[in-house]
């Protein structure tokens, strides 16, 4: 099922959206009014459909918009400064999963990625947004791909970073690595998101990459979502272009998925990244330069030559 022609995504009139939005982003003259998270930052907040508040913000300015996904039990700072480019010409919208960072933690029993993706769809509404590419890393591309499966006319791309279908389709990891993840401490996780000569010289980049559950119990959750993750029935349903990104020793979600996704998904192509592991777009810049390429593609509008007649 690959393709590497993108087209324009039908709409769904079918796909769910019951959401409620608590308040709309707070603008810079209203900054004095902005409650104080867990990293003193002003807030914005995004109601759930079951009334847990999340921390968002948007960075940024244009017509066309950016969603942010951060990983299992990473808060919006491990996009560090990649929003700093994503930014240029477009609104970047970054948020705290719910048991992360700066927002409240409440999981209902049997809690799942398609469960995150309304929390996703929840920070869109209140950021006023209509209509966003969707860029999911790890656990948060699992999101995106609910998004684009369950919103269709939410989504104008998606981009898939070092991600997978699930277990039940995909390549698994090894025990080793599955025991670095339920560790959850820097020591064990850092040599798998970048190489250990990188990060010696870039040791400012360890408490970007460090995951910030509230709790133990978000931790689980987090976890439990993941790697019950099952997009089997989600991905045939995704019309918008996508690109899916890996790192070729990526040990977390093994490489073999990236081409699983670009298989199951009709209008997605594979960019591989050699020697990346599972944050390779820290490690990697000019992967994000390919991210934005395929946007600013994507923005473009058709030549005369490219639109049909008759």
């Amino acid at each position: 099922m690959t393709a590497h022609k993108y087209v324009t995504q039908s709409a769904r009139a079918s796909a769910p959206r019951p959401i409620v939005a608590l308040r709309r982003p707070v603008h810079p003259g209203q900054a004095a009014n902005r409650p104080v998270g867990r990293y003193g930052l002003g807030m914005a907040i995004a109601e759930t459909p079951d009334n847990l508040r999340l921390w968002y913000d948007v960075s940024g300015s244009g017509p066309e918009a950016v969603l942010l996904i951060a990983g299992q039990a990473m808060s919006h700072r491990s996009w560090g400064r990649k929003i700093v480019p994503l930014a240029t010409g477009r609104r970047v919208i970054r948020y705290d999963h719910r048991g992360v960072g700066a927002s409240e933690s409440r999981f209902p029993t049997g809690w799942s990625t398609r469960d995150f993706a309304r929390d996703a769809i929840a920070v869109l509404d209140a950021a006023g947004v209509e209509r966003a590419a969707v860029f999911g890393h790890s656990m948060g591309g699992r999101i995106a791909q609910w998004i684009g499966a369950d919103y269709p006319e939410r989504v104008s791309a998606l981009v898939l970073s070092a991600t997978t279908i699930g277990d039940p389709h995909g390549a698994v990891c090894s025990p080793e690595a599955t025991a670095a993840l339920l560790a959850g401490t820097p020591e064990a996780l850092l040599p798998l998101f970048v190489s250990p000569a990188w990060l010696a010289d870039h040791p400012d980049v360890e408490q970007v990459l460090t995951r910030d559950p509230t709790g133990v119990a978000a931790a689980r959750a987090h976890f439990g979502a993941s790697a019950t993750h099952d997009g089997s029935s989600a991905l045939p349903l995704i019309d918008a272009a996508t690109l899916v990104l890996h790192g070729v020793d990526d040990q977390l979600c093994p490489v073999a998925n990236g081409q699983i996704l670009a298989d199951w998904i009709r209008n997605a192509r594979l960019h591989v990244v050699p020697r990346g592991r599972h944050m390779f777009l820290d490690e990697f810049p000019q992967v994000l330069r390919e991210v934005i390429a395929f946007l600013d593609a994507l923005s473009v509008p058709p030549s005369p030559d490219e639109i049909p007649t008759g």
